[in-house]
């Protein structure tokens, strides 16, 4: 059920952004009465070869238009009379346009037409955010809270970077950390110098985790890396499931999995996922005994319990909830965000300081981004980070891109020039060759990374 709910939760993501990409390609044509031929969403060939395997799953002609539902799953397109790209006839090539076509219209309009996408995702990804801001505002657990309490879990790979578990984190290159997640964000990721200052022991300490304290989390995305200490209970058990006829009770205060660090929720559950189908020793705090339990994990990665955290109550967590207008100022600050840390993490893996290896993710690690339960707030958040992503993503310079495309428009309005089509058509199919190796990579990491586990 959970991979269904991942899958579910990527297709819906993927329908959303390409359904809202091409109709900013498709409302631009239509503004400047250019034919467009096809809407679909998801391919209706093997891309990107576009006479290879085509048929779709749905398709109904309105108009001069057909519309339709393709059945491979890594895009959609637009098919706009007289653009060259992957659906372009090369028998085509030089002749002359049609009034109603792409090479008929001015450049300026063309340029427009290609940007329609990228501008389309960026709104969206403004709307997304705004209205995650209006119905759920804000809400985090600030760093005081979490040096009151127990300060934070560092794995073994954090410790080996300077971390330890315990550590209170006070500031990062001088300043007061407010919040725990700003040890995630991109400015501090990418910065030169990354020093942390914390209090250990009771002493202060500071550390610079270096460059590979990136890579080191983009590399164990799944894996519990930092953690805010929140010790958990066992809250209840589920007829049936492996823990039910154990002797684990509610109220029990989780401590290890096979001797293994388990005291908060996100570690246990990581622990028992890890053992799937395997014999497990739970080790609990029952009053001041120490309780083991044995069991055997199912196949799904369960034994049937649900967990209630305890460090932390109501009183810690800051909320903030704002007005519309203030929706609106706060999501445009979040889509703007998320579009400069595209750019910033491009230019770290153009850069080396990111190893593109471990920072990328195909489908199959942004479905489990999405984790194995619906989460809204997680889905839309997810949603809009995307959205912002395929807008810079699609500007690149590169053949078979918009920014592609734009590229020769930019060049004739600075020319006077057109380019030549036939030059467009072969630096269309150099282009479509760098995607797909892209494509070939980005899966083979996904399903490397899903066999190791990170």
């Amino acid at each position: 059920m959970g991979t269904l709910i991942m899958i579910g939760q990527i297709f819906l993501a993927l329908g959303i952004l390409i359904t809202i990409h091409e109709l900013g390609h498709f409302l631009a044509a239509r503004l400047f009465k250019i034919r467009v031929d096809k809407f679909y969403l998801f391919f209706d060939f093997l891309f990107p070869m576009p006479n290879v395997l085509n048929f779709a799953i749905f398709k109904k002609k309105i108009g001069a238009t057909e519309y339709g539902l393709g059945w491979f799953p890594m895009g959609g397109y637009v098919q706009i009379a007289g653009m060259v790209d992957e659906t372009t006839d090369k028998d085509d090539l030089g002749k002359d346009p049609e009034p109603d076509e792409y090479r008929a219209k001015p450049a300026w309009q063309r340029l427009i037409v290609l940007m329609g996408g990228i501008i389309f995702n960026i709104i969206l990804g403004i709307i997304i955010f705004t209205g995650i801001k209006a119905y759920w505002g804000d809400s985090y657990l600030p760093a005081s809270a979490v040096n009151a309490k127990h300060g934070i879990y560092a794995s073994q790979e954090m410790e080996e970077l300077g971390f330890k578990t315990g550590d209170k984190i006070v500031a990062l290159n001088g300043q007061e950390m407010k919040r725990y997640e700003e040890l995630f964000k991109t400015d501090f990721l990418l910065a030169d110098t990354k020093e942390i200052t914390a209090l250990r022991d009771g002493k202060q300490v500071k550390f610079d985790p270096g460059a590979e304290y990136g890579n080191t989390l983009a590399g164990n995305k799944n894996k519990p890396m930092l953690l805010v200490i929140d010790h958990a209970l066992v809250d209840s058990l589920l007829p049936g499931g492996p823990a039910y006829s154990s002797s684990l009770k509610k109220g029990d205060r989780l401590l290890q999995v096979n001797g293994e660090d388990a005291f908060t929720g996100r570690l246990f559950s990581y622990q028992i996922k890890k053992n799937k189908n395997s014999e497990v020793t739970i080790a609990v705090l029952r009053n001041k005994d120490t309780i083991r339990s044995t069991m055997k994990v199912s196949e799904e990665g369960t034994i049937g319990i649900s967990m209630k955290p305890f460090t932390f109550d109501e009183n810690d967590i800051i909320r903030e909830t704002y007005s519309f207008g203030q929706s609106i100022g706060k999501g445009v600050t979040a889509s703007f965000n998320a579009l400069a840390g595209s750019v910033k993490g491009f230019g770290a893996i153009f850069s080396g300081k990111l190893d593109a290896t471990k920072s990328l993710s195909g489908p199959v690690g942004i479905a489990r981004m999405f984790g194995d339960q619906w989460n809204w707030q997680r889905f839309w958040n997810l949603t809009g980070l995307l959205s912002m992503a395929l807008a810079f993503f699609n500007v690149l310079p590169i053949p078979g891109l918009d920014g592609g495309h734009a590229t020769f428009v930019l060049y004739e309005m600075a020319t006077g020039r057109m380019p030549n089509e036939k030059f467009q058509y072969a630096m269309q199919a150099i282009g479509m060759v760098i995607i797909l190796t892209l494509m070939v990579l980005i899966f083979g990491l996904d399903i490397y990374n899903a066999i190791v586990g990170n």
